[in-house]
């Protein structure tokens, strides 16, 4: 196990992966009161109460609208692929796949305990070509004694989430392929490969209509991201 990694591009300041998943912090103790004593229905929940962000048609962060009431006097902004910790989606309840996986992450984990949760930061990839369809955030949790993959970013919960031989391997959901490249929690760090690798794809190469046209498929659930429709949606995806 690493020690984890100091991130410099994804918030107003540096700050250790492991600060994301807040799960002490009031906000996720007030939404976690509200849910059952059940990863599976914390799931459910995470995904019919957190909305997908859109930006001028675009997937984009809803953070910036209102952080520091506009003020950037004494921090850098981040224009793109902002990392919210889990306390931040929990109040907003609007969030990405690496936002809604950690406010998942963080809920389950007052539930299971560091051994039997992790987000996730890897990529979709076609099973049959091995070609990448764009980068991901998801969890992975242990509950009835097996690992399951929880899909945050799907329009409807699924009636079950898969079963995966180990959690830190990829898994093959029908034609796609999820890898992780690192994994982590509050207190547990995993790099399969460099997070640089990850850091270094572009919002362009994660935010894909392939990704989640493929995610779709393999869950037969349509994802939060393709259901958006506005009079912008013709520019709201770059292949």
């Amino acid at each position: 196990m690493s020690e984890f990694p100091v991130i410099e591009n994804k918030r107003f300041w540096p700050f250790a992966l492991c600060e994301l998943v807040d799960l002490f912090s009031y906000q996720v103790n007030k939404y976690s009161l509200e849910l059952p004593n059940d990863p599976k229905a914390v799931a459910d929940a995470v995904i019919k109460d957190v909305r997908y962000p859109f930006h001028l048609g675009q997937p984009d962060d809803y953070h910036q609208l209102n952080c520091f009431h506009g003020s950037y006097k004494f921090c850098k902004r981040v224009d793109l692929d902002f990392f919210q910790k889990a306390s931040e989606t929990a109040f907003l309840k609007v969030g990405d796949c690496e936002d809604s996986s950690v406010l998942y992450t963080a809920l389950a984990g007052k539930l299971v305990g560091a051994e039997s949760v992790y987000e996730v930061l890897g990529l979709v990839k076609d099973a049959d070509t091995g070609e990448i369809l764009g980068g991901h955030g998801w969890s992975v949790c242990k509950w009835q004694s097996q690992w399951h993959l929880a899909e945050s970013t799907l329009d409807i919960p699924p009636a079950q989430y898969p079963v995966i031989v180990h959690y830190k391997a990829p898994c093959t959901i029908g034609k796609y392929i999820y890898a992780p490249m690192v994994l982590f929690n509050w207190k547990k760090y995993i790099e399969i490969s460099p997070i640089s690798n990850y850091l270094g794809l572009s919002f362009k190469s994660k935010e894909t209509r392939r990704k989640y046209e493929a995610i779709s498929r393999a869950f037969g659930i349509r994802t939060k991201p393709l259901g958006k429709s506005t009079i912008l949606s013709k520019f709201k995806w770059r292949r």
